[in-house]
């Protein structure tokens, strides 16, 4: 490998077609039918056959160039889950999309690199109108 270190934070490697919220999923409908016309969308959505998709079912040597490759995905994360930024398919998926976490990282396992995911599980304060602008 020639570069040294290939860190994500949260990012959805697998597109945004399965286990996502249902607010992301109607955020993401209404921005493909109403406001961007981009096929970026189509493809985070996994409603590009053509394109995404098809892209990602072929292996690619891109990670492999890496010395190591860290995924780090969050558990409260509604925008990425963790299948997504983790590059693993869930019990429920299809074929494809097991194609597609396979040839995403199959170059980066039969390499000599170190390949690593983190889960993170971030504590937030308990927030509410009394802890924003009263006294605590």
């Amino acid at each position: 490998p020639r570069l040294h270190a290939f860190v994500t934070l949260a990012s959805p490697h697998l597109g945004l077609g399965h286990g996502i919220s249902t607010h992301v999923a109607g955020g993401l409908w209404a921005l493909q039918r109403f406001v961007v016309e981009a096929p970026l969308l189509d493809e985070l959505a996994l409603e590009d056959p053509d394109g995404a998709v098809a892209a990602l079912a072929e292996a690619a040597p891109g990670l492999a160039r890496f010395r190591h490759v860290v995924l780090v995905a969050a558990t409260q994360d509604a925008y990425a889950p963790p299948h997504t930024a983790l590059a693993f398919a869930h019990p429920g998926a299809d074929d494809a999309y097991r194609s597609m976490a396979t040839n995403l990282l199959g170059p980066v396992l039969a390499g000599d690199g170190e390949f690593s995911r983190l889960v993170v599980d971030v504590a937030f304060p308990r927030t509410d109108a009394n802890t924003m602008i009263g006294p605590r």
